[in-house]
């Protein structure tokens, strides 16, 4: 009797898929067991599992497209330096629309940097406190503003 799979989406976009003896196997925590499905389908085009220093990279940046002709196997150094190159000269614009599983790629409110997560706001924690802090000096303006009309 064939086992199923069972798959399931995080919040980031990434499809996961329940194998516990994979290697790559998430280890604890909610996910404990699933792996990325990109991994796999990956390992699958190769033809033997991705080395530690491997990563997976969608070219159209819909991290929940697992064809095999949207992923490039790529080491670390040169996946980061991918993203670097893109956001250095802005090509992620290309990329600022809704995808079919509606992952979004979208910019900073506080630096116009982009991110890849669609849960973020911010491209990191001072952005955050940044913006905040910008808010709420603005608000204290219209207060005063206010006060004296």
């Amino acid at each position: 009797m064939k086992q199923k799979t069972r798959k399931d989406k995080k919040s980031n976009g990434y499809i996961l898929v329940y194998m516990p003896n994979h290697p790559r196997a998430i280890k604890r925590g909610q996910w404990a067991g699933y792996v990325y499905e990109h991994v796999i389908v990956a390992e699958k085009m190769l033809g033997r599992s991705l080395r530690p220093n491997e990563e997976v990279h969608h070219l159209n940046m819909n991290v929940a497209d697992n064809r095999p002709e949207n992923l490039l196997v790529l080491e670390k150094g040169q996946h980061t330096k991918i993203h670097n190159f893109m956001r250095r000269y802005d090509l992620y614009p290309i990329f600022e629309q809704i995808a079919t599983d509606g992952h979004i790629v979208k910019k900073c409110l506080n630096c116009d940097e982009y991110i890849v997560n669609e849960n973020k706001k911010f491209c990191n924690k001072s952005c955050q406190k940044q913006y905040e802090r910008m808010k709420k000096e603005e608000q204290q303006n219209n207060d005063e503003q206010d006060a004296i009309a």
